[in-house]
């Protein structure tokens, strides 16, 4: 003879809604009511669950937790950068009207100078993150290098 599973009773209360769909699904095939809460309970709560629409759940859930998290670092980044524009726009001061003709030229110069690093770098797969880290371990290495507890040799040499 084989022996039922224990099972526990519980009381639960369900929104009109919800008892609807049960009621639905344990009358038409899906098994009766108390299997079919067992089973949704026991998928729910089972994160490690073989259940195919579960684990494209869980896929679906961290891609969107990465998305969320990419478009903050996009605010930040762009709000960062309109910040410093508006800053510096404000701190620069007018130039006279003899002089604007050659900082224009000196601008557009520039500007193509910051396209031409723009695409370099997009092209690359160097960021300029990376950069910075190079650059701040070799500041870092030059540092460690000098000695900043000793007092000068020669006391002459050193501007006041």
């Amino acid at each position: 003879m084989t022996e039922r599973p224990h099972k526990s009773r519980f009381t639960l209360r369900l929104t009109d809604k919800t008892a609807t769909l049960l009621d639905h699904a344990a009358g038409v095939q899906y098994g009766s009511r108390s299997d079919i809460a067992d089973k949704a309970i026991r998928l729910y709560l089972q994160p490690d669950g073989s259940d195919r629409l579960s684990i494209m759940e869980r896929r679906l859930d961290a891609i969107n937790k990465t998305s969320r998290r990419l478009a903050d670092d996009q605010l930040v980044a762009t709000e960062t950068l309109g910040l410093f524009i508006q800053f510096f726009m404000t701190i620069t001061p007018s130039m006279p009207r003899h002089d604007q003709d050659a900082a224009k030229a000196i601008g557009l110069k520039r500007y193509d100078h910051f396209l031409s690093e723009l695409a370099k770098r997009l092209r690359s797969d160097v960021s300029l993150a990376d950069l910075v880290f190079e650059q701040e371990e070799a500041m870092t290495d030059l540092l460690a290098g000098l000695d900043f507890g000793s007092e000068p040799q020669n006391r002459e040499t050193v501007p006041v």
